[in-house]
């Protein structure tokens, strides 16, 4: 089964990751860099870096059995830009 964490290298992505030893994970964050540093790839992880638009999410989850969503927004400096 493959499985896609967005959020992964945040603090409840790496302990998600850490529980799913039996399956295939396509690991979602802004920053791959980060991603490896926590998880290095190989034959059952693949680490993606995104800009979680729409088109780059259609992609990478078309070939996935489940998604597991825990990517999020923790502040903004900007409010009025969350309203347009």
């Amino acid at each position: 089964m493959t499985v896609v964490i967005t959020g992964a290298a945040g603090f409840l992505g790496r302990y998600t990751v850490a529980e799913l030893t039996d399956h295939k994970l396509r690991l979602l964050g802004r920053s791959a860099q980060r991603l490896t540093e926590y998880f290095p790839p190989g034959p059952r992880i693949e680490c993606v870096e995104t800009d979680y638009s729409t088109d780059h999410l259609r992609s990478v989850v078309r070939s996935a059995d489940a998604v597991i969503h825990l990517a999020g927004v923790l502040y903004r400096h900007n409010l009025t830009k969350l309203a347009d």
